[in-house]
């Protein structure tokens, strides 16, 4: 429900508190995933070397991002790329866990989905950041919610 209320709120363009509401409620969503993904079994392995590996990437997105971010969003910017590399982490832990793998390929299109809303809000507005973006975020909401383990 959260990530539906993120939707809507980041729609409106220029406006930066209600764009900042969707990123509150978009960061809701990732913790109630990465909460879901705490009762599964984890892989230590996976968890590890998926966040060292989304760490990375993250801060080299947020790298890319930060000069472009306004100063009174660099903050939640950095938080939702933290959460997000949890979450994501978390998911690849379970899927090494003996989960099932759509968790993990949903949540890295979850996060790699988020880079085109980035880009789009902070880089470049332009038609292929959505044209991508969009398809991705709605097919990896799917893969996260129909996954057996979580649907139980």
């Amino acid at each position: 429900m959260s990530c539906l209320l993120g939707d809507v709120l980041l729609i409106p363009p220029g406006r930066v508190q209600v764009f900042r509401a969707g990123i509150v409620a978009f960061l809701a969503g990732h913790v109630a995933f990465a909460a879901a993904f705490l009762t599964q079994p984890i892989g230590p392995a996976w968890l590890a070397v998926g966040g060292a590996g989304l760490g990375f990437a993250l801060w080299a997105v947020w790298r890319w991002l930060r000069p472009s971010v306004p100063a009174d969003l660099r903050l939640a910017v950095a938080a939702y790329l933290v959460v997000i590399g949890a979450m994501a982490a978390l998911a690849l832990g379970v899927a090494g866990g003996g989960g099932p793998a759509t968790v993990a390929i949903g949540a890295l299109a979850f996060a790699a989905s988020d880079v085109s809303v980035a880009r789009d809000r902070f880089q470049r507005e332009d038609f292929l950041n959505r044209a991508w973006g969009l398809p991705l975020y709605y097919c990896a909401q799917l893969l996260i919610a129909s996954s057996p383990a979580l649907v139980a």
